[in-house]
């Protein structure tokens, strides 16, 4: 695997203990709006999920400033995102059964575990608050639906 900046290549930390997010909080439809209470359980881990992704980037920086005399630039960690993508969607194909790729369910779960970490990083260092974006797209999207499916 290229070294795309995914967490593969970020040694020490591991957060797979912080992807758990419980089913009733996380699913959208059209019986789901999120509860402030409900919200307050997601802010909870994805400010984790957040904390660990900017530590371990913040860690990566410093090798890189040794490595390279500068760390890697927007454009850059967003070119790593889009090999990530890549790897991700032949995974997917794996998973469908239209692709060959050893151990697949593992590499499956780690490389969607490095997008979400890009995904991260890239909200950080473009001033996005992702987990407000995201709560207020998962909102619109759920009443979007809803609406839909009473038409």
């Amino acid at each position: 695997m290229p070294d795309n900046r995914g967490l593969d290549h970020r040694a020490g930390t591991n957060l797979a203990g912080l992807l758990h997010v419980r089913s009733d909080t996380a699913r959208a439809g059209p019986d789901f709006l999120p509860t402030s209470a409900q919200e307050r359980a997601i802010d909870m881990q994805f400010s984790d999920l957040e904390k660990s992704a900017l530590q371990l980037n913040a860690l990566y920086e410093q090798l890189e400033a040794r490595k390279y005399g500068r760390v890697w630039t927007t454009e850059e960690l967003a070119l790593g995102f889009v090999g990530d993508v890549g790897d991700l969607a032949k995974l997917i194909q794996a998973h469908a059964g239209v692709r060959d790729i050893d151990d697949c369910a593992a590499k499956l779960g780690h490389e969607l575990s490095d997008c979400l970490w890009s995904i991260i990083v890239l909200a950080n260092k473009c001033g996005i608050d992702l987990q407000a974006e995201f709560a207020r797209n998962i909102s619109a999207l759920s009443e979007h639906v809803s609406g839909q499916l009473g038409k």
